[in-house]
């Protein structure tokens, strides 16, 4: 999978005063269940159908089973796929930024300085966990660099590698489980849809993992999404193949646009995933990025669900926040999610800037989607 994203950012405001301070501003504001005049909101699409639970399946027995043998004997005989490029706005690559941009990403001297005379690290503890010859032997194929997620609870670390995942214990780094080929975590037939872009998250208040990819062929792109039933990360799972709902968009070639460089997130209503839509038809132009919002309720229960996407034309590479250990979640607004972007970065023109939206009223996703709302 491709993957090279310079983000350093030309900023003289830190950071975490943005956030605070828009939280602060979403406190205040009023708490109806739309946001006021005098804030823009974003165009908003509820999903046409419901999405339906794929399946479940238990990982303690897939580690284990002859399907996950057979899968990952079965995708060293296919013929390489073509992974997805990641590319800015402009259609460049993001590992081949133009002169304009990495100007523009100079090292901020201010930042800089206060590193200079500082502790230095004489020593890391660690363990060797996946590797590159694990997804060889799962894909037959090599993906550089590797695309990586982690996710750490009560001593477990999860580790997802391209289309490649595993646990270890986190002490020691002792392996709690074999390779598990993706493909058959999210019941994918590997000859059909394309895996990229993994992403591993655990949620310390529903005490749930969640694990996600982006799943694409010719005619599909779509998200494959799996959510624990327990805090037991070799438990069982439900597994949810979700549709980039963006089909009715413009730019996008009259078929759900690609989600590159999806982004996950989490508050107390709602799992995030943003994504920056590329349209499939030649010269496959960059469309908007999107915001991607499902009823985490729903998710944990295996329960069917309808979805929303958030259009914002306007920024790139949208990062959901996830709350650091034993931060609450918002409840700003009736629930609140916050986002973060650095389009001066990205577009490559314009004064260095960050972007931060916020998704409001996330504890309607499951009554009445259509008063969620972002801005």
């Amino acid at each position: 999978m491709k993957r090279f994203r310079i983000f350093a950012i030309l900023i003289g405001v830190s950071i975490a005063s943005v956030i605070n301070a828009n939280a602060q501003h979403a406190s205040n504001a009023p708490t109806s269940d739309t946001a006021g005049d005098d804030q823009s909101t974003l165009n908003s699409e509820i999903s046409r159908s419901e999405v339906t639970l794929r399946g479940t399946v238990s990982l303690t027995e897939l580690a284990a089973s002859a399907a996950n043998r057979q899968a990952l004997a079965l995708n060293q005989n296919l013929v390489p796929i073509e992974q997805p490029l990641h590319r800015l706005p402009n259609g460049t690559l993001t590992s081949n930024a133009s002169p304009a941009v990495m100007n523009a990403l100079a090292p901020n001297t201010d930042v800089a300085g206060r590193f200079e005379g500082g502790s230095v690290i004489t020593s890391i503890s660690g363990f060797t966990g996946l590797h590159e010859g694990d997804n060889v032997t799962a894909n037959g194929y090599e993906l550089e660099p590797p695309d990586q997620g982690l996710a750490v609870n009560n001593n477990v670390a999860a580790e997802i590698v391209n289309n490649v995942l595993r646990f270890f214990d986190a002490s020691n780094g002792v392996p709690l489980s074999p390779p598990i080929a993706t493909s058959t975590l999210f019941n994918i037939d590997p000859n059909v849809y394309g895996l990229s872009d993994p992403q591993v998250f655990f949620d310390p208040v529903s005490k749930r993992w969640f694990l996600t990819e982006v799943a694409y062929n010719a005619t599909v792109n779509a998200f494959a999404i799996a959510v624990s039933q327990s805090s037991d990360p070799l438990g069982s799972y439900y597994t949810y193949l979700v549709d980039a709902y963006s089909s009715q968009l413009t730019g996008c070639g009259f078929q759900d646009c690609f989600p590159d460089y999806p982004k996950g997130g989490y508050n107390a209503d709602a799992f995030f995933i943003t994504a920056d839509l590329f349209s499939n038809v030649s010269p496959f132009n960059y469309v908007e990025a999107a915001i991607y919002v499902f009823p985490k309720s729903k998710l944990e229960a295996g329960k069917s669900f309808n979805y929303l996407r958030f259009d914002d034309p306007n920024d790139f590479v949208l990062q959901p926040s996830v709350p650091a250990p034993g931060e609450p979640f918002s409840t700003a607004r009736n629930g609140s999610e916050f986002l973060m972007s650095a389009p001066t970065a990205s577009f490559g023109s314009g004064r260095p800037r960050i972007s931060v939206l916020a998704v409001i009223n996330t504890n309607s996703i499951v009554s009445n989607p259509g008063a969620v709302k972002a801005l």
